[in-house]
């Protein structure tokens, strides 16, 4: 009984000696894959992120502490698994940590950041130049009348730079979705260029005031050819009519520009109107007299909105 119990006792001393010692060399097995497969690969995205946050602290970007921090730990466990010789708890924890790495989120993270800084730049360059015009204009003697669209285009600007600021800590908090950011960038973009055009518009309004004196002079002059047609006898009822309605709408771009509360786009309406009456009468000036004599009427209007066609 005894020495068989003995026996009994020594085979499952014997079996727990081979499960340690298939258990260990699993361990050792595992511990070489971790550090030519897994360790290698860590190492190589450690040094690449470290170039991209050496980059983005270059270009006075703040890179989250938490993404350090967690390649920081990164990187103790690759180099605890990389110069072990034995496998036990330390190197067991470490191996854990490289297993559940979240390299790729950091990198996508760190990726927005330097996207951002090269964004940053050129959104800076527009903010100066929109702040740089818009005080330009606001000296301008003939634009300072109309305070409603300085106060629309400064707001315009602020809520632009607020936008910025709140994508930019979106960005460095690592919260933010790759897609979401996109948009608001571009919705940023898009708004600069609003803003540009709002700019171009407050410059247009300085020069309306002159415009519309010089469209007065030359509805004047085209009066006068008009009389000088109907003394010789010629058929110029569709001629007056076009010029009373040219004057109508000069009335109205008048009472328009006075109003501190314009709206520049029903202005420029009006006076596209202006354009098309002017036409008008040109070609019956032309098919009056025969040949392209006067073209006053038109001319002024077509001046006007000059700029108006090359950018607003």
């Amino acid at each position: 009984m005894k020495g068989g119990y003995g026996g009994d006792m020594m085979g499952e001393e014997e079996m727990e000696q081979m499960r340690e010692e298939q258990e260990k060399r699993m361990q050792e097995e595992q511990l070489k894959q971790m550090k030519h497969g897994t360790v290698s690969g860590i190492e190589r995205g450690l040094k690449q992120m470290q170039k991209m946050i050496e980059r983005l602290k270059k270009a006075g970007i703040t890179v989250p502490s938490e993404a350090e921090s967690k390649l920081a730990e990164l990187a103790n466990a690759a180099s605890t698994v990389k110069s072990a010789t034995e496998f036990n708890e330390s190197v067991e924890a470490a191996m854990e940590v490289l297993q559940d790495s979240d390299m790729g989120e950091i990198g996508q993270q760190l990726g927005m950041l330097e996207q951002m800084a090269k964004m940053t730049t050129q959104i800076q360059k527009e903010f100066s130049w929109l702040d740089k015009e818009l005080a330009k204009t606001k000296k301008n003697k003939t634009t300072s009348q109309y305070p409603q669209l300085i106060a629309k285009v400064q707001g315009q600007i602020a809520a632009l730079k607020s936008s910025w600021e709140g994508a930019k800590a979106s960005i460095t908090s690592g919260e933010s979705d790759p897609e979401d950011v996109r948009d608001t960038i571009e919705d940023i973009f898009e708004r600069v260029g609003e803003a540009h055009r709002s700019i171009d518009m407050l410059k247009q309004m300085s020069s309306i005031g002159k415009a519309l004196k010089m469209a007065e002079k030359d509805i004047a002059r085209a009066e006068k050819t008009t009389a000088r047609y109907k003394k010789a006898g010629k058929d110029v009822s569709k001629l007056q009519e076009l010029l009373s309605s040219g004057k109508s709408k000069l009335a109205e771009a008048k009472a328009l520009a006075a109003q501190n509360k314009v709206d520049p786009e029903e202005l420029f309406s009006v006076m596209q109107e202006m354009e098309e009456i002017g036409n008008e009468a040109e070609e019956e000036l032309v098919r009056i007299s025969g040949q392209g004599e006067n073209k006053d009427f038109s001319g002024s209007v077509i001046r006007s909105l000059e700029t108006r066609r090359s950018g607003f």
